[in-house]
């Protein structure tokens, strides 16, 4: 049986990071109603290409969810919706700052008509602080909490991260919180609000450069592909394309010199210790550079993934998504009613806990009058 079966989610939220908590649970087996405006959930509409109206967005982050469709502008729509969290267990949200309150879905109101509810709010800078009222998207924090500020190329203009992972790493927060949360309730009988934004999660991504700045005042160098704090860390060119190397212990070094017949490198005072591979990383890139370009991508890589160095080709997303080990480890997967689209699975592996068979995202508002049963007469 899914871990989560029995458990109900009441969804307001939209776009990306809310909607991949939420579909976390809903693989988990929890009954997750997702209330939208007459509109839809504004990330059905992202881009310029749709199935069956949908946005690739939409299709990666709402398998197995109910859409209920609710004007939470009307009385009627507020009165309604409330209902179902009578028998919820969970309430999560992503309004802009005050709109919980004024929709009439907020904790208060929630815990006055369920005590122990579970109730999660999700927002771009959080509930306090001088910035809380302001809204917040992934690339907004990525600016703000100083991520593209070394994200790039040297003397090139800052860039975002390509993959929304401020959402994703929030809605995975989430996620966890929630279960906590249930887990406290189960145990205590007391439900409580709990709450994640993309401004804390985006300031925990800086990680190291948090301690970094803090002790020596050094703002992380904007690298492009390579990493500050090892060498030869990073994108190199083989005669016929990019790959990725990852040296970081004395080891590697070891082995990548033998590996390249540049075995007199390996004591060399410059290139020795990491620390002078660092200092000395323009001229180590110089020798490096024509030694990989006489090299074909296949025999290099091979050759040195056997000796233990840490490397990969740079793939695209097709080489990636029908790669033998995603199919083996079944990190993508068909997506219901859709035969051509693959979608991401959970990330998490269990023993035994998620549904086995998904549900397809579904057509706005198909679920709404099994929740909310006929729409109300309009006032004369």
């Amino acid at each position: 049986m899914p871990l989560l079966a029995g458990t109900k989610v009441i969804d307001f939220t939209a776009a990306a990071a809310g909607p991949f908590c939420t579909m976390m649970l809903a693989d988990l087996g929890a009954e997750v109603v997702k209330i939208e405006p007459p509109t839809g959930d504004h990330g059905r509409h992202w881009g310029n290409w749709r199935v069956d109206n949908k946005s690739f967005l939409f299709l990666a982050v709402n398998r197995n969810k109910r859409s209920v469709v609710a004007d939470l502008k009307s009385e009627a729509g507020q009165r309604r919706v409330r209902e179902l969290v009578r028998d919820a267990d969970v309430v999560i949200e992503s309004f802009a700052p005050g709109g919980a309150e004024k929709l009439g879905v907020d904790y208060p109101t929630c815990r006055q008509i369920k005590p122990d509810i579970v109730y999660c709010s999700v927002s771009g800078f959080g509930r306090t602080g001088p910035r809380r009222d302001e809204l917040g998207m992934d690339m907004m924090l990525q600016a703000y909490t100083g991520i593209m500020s070394y994200t790039g190329e040297p003397d090139r203009p800052p860039v975002r991260i390509a993959v929304s992972a401020i959402d994703l790493m929030t809605g995975a927060m989430g996620f966890g919180g929630i279960l906590a949360a249930l887990r406290d309730r189960d145990q205590t009988g007391k439900g409580q609000h709990l709450e994640v934004s993309l401004y804390d999660t985006a300031m925990n991504m800086l990680l190291w450069a948090v301690p970094q700045y803090s002790a020596i005042k050094r703002q992380p160098a904007k690298l492009g592909g390579e990493f500050e704090h090892q060498f030869p860390y990073g994108v190199f060119e083989a005669a016929d394309g990019y790959f990725y190397l990852g040296v970081s212990t004395p080891a590697h070094w070891r082995r990548l010199c033998v590996e390249l017949g540049l075995d007199d490198l390996i004591d060399d005072p410059r290139f020795h210790t990491n620390g002078g591979r660092i200092d000395h990383r323009d001229e180590l890139r110089e020798i490096l550079r024509p030694v990989f370009a006489t090299r074909t991508l296949a025999p290099l890589l091979d050759g040195l993934k056997a000796a233990g160095v840490p490397v990969s080709k740079i793939r695209d997303v097709g080489e990636a998504i029908y790669d033998e080990h995603a199919m083996a480890r079944e990190i993508v997967r068909g997506l219901p009613g859709y035969p051509e689209i693959l979608v991401a699975n959970a990330p998490l592996k269990l023993e035994r806990g998620f549904v086995e068979e998904w549900t397809d995202p579904p057509d706005l508002g198909r679920h709404t009058e099994q929740y909310l049963g006929a729409a109300e007469p309009e006032p004369s």
